[in-house]
């Protein structure tokens, strides 16, 4: 721990923190992939499962699917 001089410093170090954390931090829980890895693998797998369901609207959320 240490001491920050302004909120706006703390700020900043909270930043880099979650950013260091979500793409290089290797969860267990994750099958230990960082957490941006997980999110990513997550929505891949999500897109392909919307795409091959038959009958299924390719247009979501404003986006057409591919």
């Amino acid at each position: 721990m240490r001491p920050f001089s302004t909120v706006e410093e703390l700020r900043r170090a909270l930043l880099e923190w979650a950013q260091r954390y979500n793409e290089h931090w290797l969860l267990e829980r994750h099958h230990f992939l960082s957490p941006s890895q997980a999110r990513r693998e997550l929505m891949q797998s999500k897109q392909a499962a919307d795409y091959n369901q038959p009958g299924v609207s390719t247009i979501r959320r404003g986006t057409m699917a591919r």
